[in-house]
Formats: structure tokens, sequence, C-alpha cells
């Protein structure tokens, strides 16, 4: 039931069709740039833009952040490409007064890096300002919603067997 919700939102959010925009003079236009096609077709080398946006909102909805590394072509400023950041451990660190994030991946990698260097996209900041609270309050519901889905779909199978 969570997983086809989150299917479900992060489908329609990986339609999105972002754009580069400049206001002026009171009406907006649209930016003639590299940073549109990388937006609206193809966020890196690796991956399709509906593939990037959905991965995001899965994140997003999941865990309430979600994250992605943008890479900054060093000699012409302009951006390159956009990643998703798909960790399994993520830790929020200061020092000299910089936030850094730390994250750790599945191959047991880590890369530190300045928080003002990544993309970030969070939501229900109730107990933390950066990253937002977990979704461990739903638990109790979700269990129960599956014992629930479990119990009925047991009962079904005993109407079938008594019909």
């Amino acid at each position: 039931m969570v997983r086809a919700a989150v299917h479900s939102f992060a489908r329609r959010a990986a339609t999105v069709q972002p754009r580069h925009i400049r206001r002026g003079d009171g009406a907006m236009s649209d930016v003639e740039s590299s940073i549109n096609n990388i937006l609206q077709f193809k966020p890196n080398p690796t991956t399709t833009a509906y593939k990037f946006y959905y991965r995001l909102a899965v994140q997003y909805k999941l865990y309430n952040n979600a994250f992605a590394f943008p890479v900054w072509n060093e000699s012409t400023g302009k951006l390159e490409a956009i990643y998703n950041i798909n960790a399994t451990e993520i830790k929020l660190l200061e020092y000299q007064g910089e936030l850094f994030c730390k994250f750790k991946f599945i191959n047991g990698k880590s890369y530190t890096m300045p928080y003002a260097d990544i993309l970030h996209i969070g939501s229900m900041f109730a107990d933390n300002d950066i990253f937002g609270s977990d979704n461990e309050a739903l638990t109790p519901v979700l269990k129960t919603a599956n014992t629930f889905n479990q119990s009925m779909g047991k009962f079904a199978e005993l109407v079938a067997v008594i019909r």
C-alpha cells in the first residue's frame, strides 16, 4: 500500500518539465542554455530526466529528504550534470563553521562534501531544521495496516474455500 502510494507520487513527479527562466521587466522568459537540456532531458550521462526525478521523488517520500549533486565545469563554470545521491547513511558534520554532509553508500565507500554544494529537498522539519523528521511515527500505523491486509487476504481465501 505504501509502495503503491510512493510509486504513484513518483510517477507524477517524474513528469515535471523544469526550466531555466529569468524574470525581468515584469515578465518571465526562458533562458536558452544547456541547463534546460540537463533539467528536461538528460541530467547526466547515465540516466533520463524521468528516472532522475522519479528517484528524487521516491527518496523524498520515503525519507523526507532527497539529495542530488550538481557537477560544474571548472573552466567554464557551466552546469554539466546532476546526479542523484542514493546513500545508505547521511551524517551532518560541522567544521570551522561550515556544514558538511557525509554520505555512506552500499559499496561501503563514504564521501564528504560541503552542504552548500548539494541540492537538498526536505520536509517534516519538526525535529531537525536541516534534515527534517524521519517517518518512524508512521511505523505503528503501517504495521497495523499490513496486519489488517494480511488478515483480509486470509479471510478472502477462507471464503473462497467455503464456496
